[in-house]
């Protein structure tokens, strides 16, 4: 008997239409939908560990997310120009850092001393336009996102993802965030 969530992987996983990142916003009909969406990457750095990922067309998944808002709403946040609002964009850009030339820095704080990171507007460019050119978005409606996105996180290999992940490679992308956001912090301080 086949698991009850896995007619919504196997959408996720093998879809019709994967968008780029300017156009995942134009693709919800209804601005309202949860769900799950997949980020599927190409040409990333030689240390991310791709082996056991699900694959399609020459890419693979490396981050899954929702959101217990519309995934319109969210998937806003990682296509705009905004890395302080966006956990995926962070990551790559933490694995990005050296290739693209860019450094973090503290874009705002809140409750006193939690720092968002991001990039200046140049980086933020750089950034970006790496993603319209090596990343694409693919996405499913479900009335129970959280629970699909945790049984995705816990039955697929998806190295990108921190929260609740087994993979080897979260101590590694969590060690470099670190590295870099401790970088940054200690460049605002100076100033």
């Amino acid at each position: 008997m086949a698991h009850p969530y896995e007619a919504c992987v196997q959408r996720l996983i093998s879809p019709e239409q994967p968008y780029r990142c300017s156009k995942v916003l134009g693709s919800f009909q209804d601005r309202s939908i949860k769900g799950v969406y997949a980020w599927w990457f190409k040409n990333m750095p030689r240390f991310v560990p791709l082996e056991g990922a699900p694959r399609f067309r020459g890419m693979t998944l490396l981050y899954v997310g929702t959101s217990k808002r519309p995934l319109r709403k969210r998937l806003r946040e990682h296509v705009m120009d905004d890395t302080s609002r966006s956990t995926l964009r962070r990551s790559i850009g933490c694995l990005l850092a050296e290739e693209l030339r860019v450094e973090f820095v503290v874009k705002r704080q809140s409750r006193g001393t939690r720092c968002h990171y991001g990039f200046d507007s140049q980086g933020e460019v750089a950034l970006t336009n790496w993603i319209e050119e090596n990343a694409r978005v693919s996405w499913v409606e479900h009335t129970e996102p959280l629970i699909l996105e945790a049984h995705l996180i816990k039955t697929l290999t998806i190295p990108m993802n921190i929260k609740s992940n087994s993979h080897p490679f979260v101590r590694v992308l969590s060690s470099r965030r670190v590295a870099l956001f401790d970088k940054a912090r200690a460049s605002q301080t100076a100033l």
